[in-house]
């Protein structure tokens, strides 16, 4: 299997809250979890726009292809985006590059 979301929110504060995780499936470094997301967008139901938040790659909890000593399976954060937050129980997409190991 490969990463996936495993929770996304849309708060109140116009906020998304998103939860991913990685597969866990190094044969280098077995313990290996989210060491950065990229190409992140999320588009929301009734808006013609969507919202990009990363174009590119960043790292998460300090890590890089050469150290990495905090990386969680799991990495939850938090993104403003403009304008209102929708109703509650609107639906919205999310695309998320989630990245696990260097090679």
């Amino acid at each position: 299997g490969g990463a996936e979301v495993t929770d996304a929110n849309l708060l109140p504060n116009s906020i998304l809250n998103i939860t991913v995780k990685a597969p866990n499936t190094s044969v280098k470094a077995p313990d290996t979890g989210t060491g950065g997301i990229g190409h992140f967008t999320m588009s929301i139901d009734g808006l013609r726009d969507r919202i990009r938040f990363l174009k590119n790659p960043i790292w998460v909890e300090g890590c890089s292809c050469s150290k990495c000593e905090n990386m969680p399976l799991s990495y939850t954060s938090h993104w403003a985006f403009p304008g209102p937050a929708p109703p509650k129980g609107t639906y919205f997409d999310v695309w998320i590059a989630v990245y696990w190991e260097c090679d």
